[in-house]
């Protein structure tokens, strides 16, 4: 409803690869129909890779430290483009950077806690874009003005996680469309919802 792009799910108490977690994972898939990217702090097989895959998981995120050989097989069994690798230390950020890069990676993440100290990002930009990498951020934004601080840092940082941001957002316009749609509820109920699934065949 908040006209997000895709929706990034991180598991604490349930391994998303368990019955459990691909219960929850169908649960969402059924509800939205936006991609779904997800978090792995542990996996021992393929076949729990393979069947996030299957189960509509577009894209999975592991540990730069994760063993080489391992992002080496994941990368050549799935491709690339199916992964992107979270970078933990920023003094490391190059170094774990390129380490990706030679075995094939193409995607980084990296943890921001503020938004408005963007130097160790902006330091490493330049070699990132030669090396044909890109980088999602995942961080809290506040307001406008701070989403405006990553304008830039494209084309390197092309997307960005919104941590939390439907607790602790200021966007006006967010809040006006909240606004409108429990009025739209409160008076007519919910035949009333503003929003609709772009992808729900129109019925006569």
């Amino acid at each position: 409803m908040e006209n997000a792009k895709a929706l990034h799910l991180f598991f604490e108490d349930t391994a998303p690869y368990s019955d459990e977690g691909i219960a929850i994972i169908q649960q969402i898939r059924t509800a939205i129909d936006i991609p779904l990217g997800i978090s792995l702090d542990h996996f021992d097989s393929h076949q729990e890779i393979q069947r996030l895959f299957d189960n509509g998981i577009y894209r999975i995120t592991v540990s730069a430290k994760t063993p080489k050989a391992t992002i080496s097989e994941l990368i050549k069994t799935f491709t690339a483009q199916r992964f992107s690798f979270l970078i933990h230390h920023k003094n490391n950020i190059l170094e774990d950077a390129l380490a990706i890069k030679l075995l094939g990676g193409c995607r980084l993440k990296y943890y921001l806690e503020n938004l408005e100290d963007l130097s160790e990002i902006r330091a490493v930009c330049e070699e990132l874009l030669k090396n044909g990498l890109r980088l999602t951020l995942i961080s809290r934004v506040f307001n406008y003005s701070e989403l405006m601080l990553l304008q830039d840092l494209s084309p390197v940082v092309d997307s960005i996680i919104l941590d939390d941001t439907l607790e602790h957002d200021r966007f006006p316009c967010q809040n006006i469309w909240r606004l409108a749609e429990e009025r739209a509820f409160n008076s007519k109920g919910i035949e009333s919802n503003l929003w609709k699934n772009p992808l729900e065949k129109a019925h006569n």
